[in-house]
């Protein structure tokens, strides 16, 4: 095993017990070193599959853009965010949500994975939407794949997100919040000021 299987290794093992001799636990640390192998040398792996869902078209570069709403979209139990980039505001380029209507200029919708029990997607669905919420307001780094789907016998491309990092509050923009069942104030909209 190389250093970095190693690592991944003990990353993913128990800390040593304090029964356990040193011996035990590099053998139980060898032996989830293993079971990472055995798990990534077979492309049909639950891990492989997320690591290739994972790994974007090298076309696929990242894009710039302020969070402005998140909402559910029940019929694919994915997460809708919606964003606003100053790039699309000023091009002539209409967009449309959810529903099939235009969308004001310079706001795009990018749908988290869909959110199926026990999945992979299941998990990042939830990661992303939680922090999607609590970054409304902000600039994001999106980093996302198209996925194709049919609707009324035409192949169609959505943007799915994989991942974002924060770029920081944008301050063209003021947060409306709404009161939750518990009496939290929430995040609820980004409005342009």
């Amino acid at each position: 095993m190389t250093p970095e299987d190693i690592a991944y290794a003990a990353f993913g093992a128990t800390p040593r017990q304090s029964d356990e001799s040193d011996t035990d636990w590099e053998n139980r640390v060898a032996r989830t070193g293993q079971k990472i192998a055995l798990a990534v040398s077979n492309p049909e792996t639950t891990i492989m599959r997320a690591i290739a869902r994972a790994i974007p078209a090298p076309d696929d570069k990242p894009f710039r853009a302020t969070i402005v709403d998140v909402r559910l979209e029940k019929r694919s139990k994915r997460t809708i965010v919606e964003t606003w980039s100053e790039k699309n505001a000023s091009a002539d380029k209409i967009v449309k949500d959810e529903h099939g209507d235009d969308m004001p200029p310079g706001h795009e919708i990018i749908r988290t994975p869909a959110n199926f029990p026990g999945t992979i997607d299941a998990l990042v669905c939830k990661e992303l939407t939680t922090r999607a919420i609590a970054l409304m307001g902000h600039q994001i780094l999106v980093f996302k794949i198209l996925e194709s789907f049919q609707k009324n016998g035409n192949t169609l491309k959505s943007r799915v997100m994989l991942d974002m990092r924060d770029l920081g509050v944008d301050d063209r923009f003021e947060v409306i919040y709404r009161t939750n069942a518990r009496g939290e104030k929430i995040p609820s909209r980004a409005e342009l000021v």
